[in-house]
């Protein structure tokens, strides 16, 4: 098995890409694999959000941004209009936004 990167981009770029590889076979697949590919279809932006802040303002600055963003969108949950689309692209965007924050964070030290 293959190790995590310690480069935060490279990382960032893998992620990405895997969650967009199970997002496109759950589409493919349909029927209730389409609630996999609501959770997977939503994290794309959050990486690419991510990507952004580190590549323009550096480590720190995405560390922070990670950690707001998650916090932004679990608050969302009091607002989830019951179906299972939104609250599978609420849990694919916490995901994401807390493993950059964890992942992010170790990297750091």
């Amino acid at each position: 098995m293959k190790t995590q990167s310690d480069d935060p981009l490279e990382f960032l770029v893998n992620r990405r890409k895997g969650a967009a590889d199970i997002a496109a076979k759950a589409k493919a697949k349909g029927g209730d694999a389409v609630l996999t590919f609501y959770h997977f279809q939503a994290k794309d932006k959050c990486y690419s959000s991510v990507m952004k802040v580190l590549k323009n303002d550096g480590l720190k600055e995405a560390i922070k941004f990670a950690k707001s963003e998650t916090k932004r969108v679990m608050n969302e949950l009091d607002f989830i209009n019951d179906t299972q689309k939104e609250f599978q692209a609420l849990m694919g965007e916490i995901e994401v936004f807390g493993e950059c924050y964890i992942k992010l964070q170790d990297l750091d030290q």
